[in-house]
């Protein structure tokens, strides 16, 4: 039995269809009907699959200028603690001398983790260290000298700003995420809703499925297909099934000692051409060799002896 459940979740929205191909798959559907729009009663259709295959594309391509930026920002603060690293760990010799070593109170209370407080520390206490070193190297100022302090300062306030940019670049990352989400959701409705009311449209067709949508566009096109089989001599036997396109090509090689015939069936139908090879006969052929349309192919062995082929398909 049928889960009609999905009807009702929506027939575009599995995981390995991408929101990408999603675009592609819909812009396609939308052309087709256009070509096939008796009366127009496809017109609103149409309207409303290309409006939201469009706002799925300009939002897929804001998530991606996004976390160019995102990456960018992320860099920037990245450079700019590390700045600030350096700066405090070239600065610490110095401080301990003009405090007059490293039992100096005043030393201990301005460092009192060494370099240790700045390296490897999760962010938030990086910050609050980073803090309280201004703040002592402003108290012992005319000790270790005011040009610490100002260019503590001035370093931090630019990693403050880097970080404050990396956080709203974050946060309009994550809602360029729920957006895309939603929009995918949309236009997985509206192409629901294409298929019902083409299936309704064109009850017990054997041509409109095939006519108005390519479902090959929503998944990734493998670049070949090999099937290695062994067939029972005066035998029949299917091959495989696929999606037919004009452009895919067949190539065939017969290994065995049986003479072998290939062709092509339209919904169980033998359809068109058949090509026979005998023992280690090879071809290359495209799919509309053998007929403009099919749904799988065959391969007959009229010989008295076992055949052995390899038949692979070429995207």
């Amino acid at each position: 039995m049928i889960d009609l459940q999905i009807f009702f979740i929506g027939l575009f929205l599995g995981i390995d269809i991408t929101h990408a191909r999603l675009v592609v798959f819909a812009l396609d559907n939308k052309a087709r009907m256009v070509l096939n729009n008796p009366e127009g009663i496809y017109d609103d259709a149409i309207a409303a699959t290309e409006t939201a295959a469009n706002n799925l594309l300009t939002l897929l391509q804001l998530k991606k200028t996004d976390k160019s930026t995102r990456i960018g920002a992320t860099s920037n603060k990245g450079v700019a603690r590390t700045n600030l690293e350096v700066y405090i760990g070239n600065k610490i010799g110095v401080v301990r001398d003009k405090f007059g070593g490293k039992n100096d109170p005043r030393f201990k209370a301005t460092f009192p983790d060494k370099m240790k407080g700045f390296y490897n520390k999760i962010e938030t206490d990086f910050d609050i260290n980073v803090a309280a070193l201004i703040a002592k190297a402003h108290q012992y100022s005319s000790v270790i000298g005011a040009d610490i302090e100002t260019n503590l300062t001035s370093l931090y306030h630019i990693y403050t700003t880097a970080s404050a940019t990396q956080m709203d670049d974050n946060v309009k990352w994550s809602a360029d995420i729920v957006n895309e989400q939603m929009a995918a959701d949309v236009l997985s409705d509206q192409l629901t809703d294409n298929v019902l009311m083409i299936a309704h449209n064109n009850r017990r067709s054997t041509t409109a499925a095939k006519l108005y949508f390519d479902t090959t566009l929503l998944y990734p096109q493998q670049q070949k297909q090999i099937f290695r089989r062994t067939i029972a001599a005066n035998t029949e036997m299917e091959i495989c099934p696929f999606e037919y396109h004009a452009s895919k090509r067949t190539k065939v090689f017969v290994k065995g000692v049986a003479t072998l015939t290939f062709g092509m069936k339209l919904y169980g139908i033998k359809i068109g051409e058949t090509l026979t090879l005998a023992t280690g006969g090879k071809a290359d052929v495209a799919f509309d060799f053998y007929y403009h349309n099919g749904t799988s192919f065959y391969v007959k062995n009229s010989s008295d002896n076992e055949g052995v082929f390899q038949f692979t398909i070429m995207k």
